[in-house]
């Protein structure tokens, strides 16, 4: 959405003259990740982590638990340990687009 601006100043005397209008602003737009958990994996595994977004841009993801999974580049989750493994998915945005929520 395109939105342009005017001020005006009050004070005990009155109210002044309208501003002219600034530059036309557009606001970014909003976006959503789609991450479905990938349930519950045997160690050894290494499954591949699919996200998307409704914007089309590109999805990253993180390891919350370092010492227990890692993710990399190509989205390959790799367990070090046994135990719980918590994966952020994240979309940073761009010129015309907020962050998406992390999931």
């Amino acid at each position: 959405t395109r939105y342009t601006f005017t001020v005006t100043a009050t004070n005990g005397v009155g109210t002044g003259a309208a501003s002219a209008a600034s530059n036309a602003v557009t606001t970014a737009a909003t976006q959503v990740i789609s991450f479905a958990n990938p349930g519950a994996q045997a160690f050894g595994t290494t499954p591949t982590l699919v996200a998307s977004v409704d914007s089309g841009l590109s999805v990253a993801f993180s390891s919350a638990t370092p010492g227990v999974c890692s993710v990399g580049g190509d989205g390959a989750l790799t367990f070090a340990t046994v135990g719980d493994c918590t994966i952020h998915a994240d979309q940073a945005g761009n010129a015309g687009t907020l962050p998406a929520p992390r999931v």
